[in-house]
């Protein structure tokens, strides 16, 4: 197993969560709580503290204070289990967790981890309690969340979750043009090419969908382009005469506009 020398700097906050990873019915609690989650009786303090960085990184809570961001509206309409949700998530937590960003950078696709393989990859430039703490939250979170225990899993978990292995996921469209804004946001551009988009580098600024949901180059295409037929307000492809060019069009619509649309699907 080959190891990756990761700096202190780069994964310094990934035992930010207290060994809690974010759970289903912490998100069944923010619903019912919203504003006043960090005042909620049904979570203890650590759990709290925990929450609220999972649901900032996961884009459904404001940075500074518990007030809730759209996509929160989207379980209370369909349902805290809603697929479209987690994948959406999963996709946030992918570009601004640093822990979910390492994990789907370094692993192999359907190559089985455990604690201690996760735990060496890391290397040696990072202190043992704060690799310990990360996995551990990651962990948490697979088996407590549809991430793991949903019936279209992203990362399937074997001999009772001691072995997490990723896997190919297919990803509600709509989850994945939102994915696409959250990219052209978190790059700070709106032009990607596809073969850019097929590098893993956790030290680059951001992760692709490919990369996130272990999706096939193809699939990612085709889907890429039923969505550019259906909603050429948001998206615009070109994969004629060797080009392989996304637009991501954010001078017309906003991150906001896509989660419009899953509501309204």
């Amino acid at each position: 197993m080959r190891t990756t020398e990761v700096s202190n700097a780069e994964l310094s906050t990934i035992n930010k969560y207290k060994n809690f990873g974010l759970r289903q019915s912490w998100l069944d609690v923010y619903l019912t709580e919203r504003e006043n989650f960090a005042l909620t009786m049904s979570l203890g303090n650590k759990m709290i503290e925990s929450g609220k960085a999972w649901f900032r990184q996961a884009l459904l809570m404001e940075e500074k204070n518990c007030s809730p961001l759209k996509l929160l509206d989207l379980a209370e309409l369909r349902g805290s289990d809603y697929q479209g949700l987690w994948d959406a998530i999963w996709f946030a937590l992918s570009n601004r967790a640093a822990i979910v960003k390492w994990f789907v950078t370094t692993t192999k696709i359907n190559q089985a981890y455990s604690s201690d393989d996760l735990f060496s990859l890391m290397g040696s430039g990072i202190k043992d309690v704060t690799k310990k703490g990360g996995i551990s939250a990651l962990k948490d979170m697979l088996t407590k969340s549809p991430f793991g225990i949903g019936n279209f899993p992203t990362v399937s978990l074997v001999m009772k979750g001691k072995l997490m292995i990723r896997v190919p996921h297919v990803v509600d469209d709509l989850a994945l043009l939102y994915s696409l804004f959250v990219m052209a946001r978190q790059a700070e551009q709106t032009s990607f090419s596809v073969s850019g988009l097929m590098v893993a580098d956790f030290s680059a600024k951001y992760v692709s969908p490919i990369v996130a949901f272990a999706m096939s180059v193809a699939d990612f295409k085709q889907q890429c382009q039923g969505l550019a037929d259906r909603y050429g307000e948001f998206i615009h492809c070109n994969f004629t005469l060797g080009l392989d060019e996304i637009q991501i069009k954010t001078d017309q619509k906003s991150v906001d506009d896509v989660v419009d649309l899953m509501l309204n699907a």
